[in-house]
C-alpha cells in the first residue's frame, strides 16, 4: 500500500508534541493568558509549513515569544526559513560523514612492495607508471 503526501504529512504532524513546544516557546508570563486555540491553529500551520518533527524538537529561540502568530509574520517566516535551512544542512552533513576503515593489510602491502625501496629520485612518468593504466 502506497501512503499518499498528505497522508504522511499529517502522520508527521501527530509525532510533534504542540502543547510543549508551545510552552518552550512563549514566555512564562505569556503562557497563563493566551488562547490556546489560536495558538494551536498558529503551530498547525507552522507544522505543517515544516513538517520534520525533529526540527520542532530541536529548535530553540534565543527569546521568548508573546505569541506564535509573530512565527508567522513576515520576520517570523523569514527567521523560521534560516533556521530550517541552518537544520537542513547541520543534518545533511552529519548523515553524509562516512567512516573509511584503513585496514593493516592495505598499508603493508603497500609498503612491503619494492617501489617504496627506490632511494633515488624518480621522475614523475616513473612515478605515475606505478600505477597500471584504466582500461577503457
Amino acid at each position: 500500500m502506497s501512503c499518499t503526501k498528505a497522508n504522511k504529512n499529517t502522520n508527521l504532524i501527530k509525532k510533534v508534541n504542540k502543547k510543549s513546544l508551545i510552552k518552550r516557546l512563549l514566555k512564562t508570563e505569556a503562557i497563563n493568558s493566551i488562547s490556546w486555540p489560536k495558538e494551536m491553529k498558529a503551530i498547525s500551520s507552522l507544522v505543517e509549513r515544516f513538517p520534520d518533527p525533529i526540527f520542532w524538537n530541536s529548535i530553540s529561540l534565543s527569546f521568548k515569544l508573546n505569541s506564535l502568530c509573530w512565527l508567522l509574520s513576515d520576520k517570523g517566516r523569514q527567521f523560521l526559513n534560516i533556521e530550517y535551512k541552518k537544520y537542513k544542512l547541520g543534518s545533511d552533513l552529519v548523515s553524509k560523514n562516512e567512516v573509511y576503515i584503513l585496514g593493516e593489510k592495505n598499508i603493508d602491502s603497500f609498503e612491503n612492495s619494492d617501489t617504496l625501496k627506490r632511494t633515488s629520485k624518480i621522475s614523475t612518468r616513473d612515478f605515475l607508471n606505478l600505477w597500471p593504466k584504466a582500461k577503457h
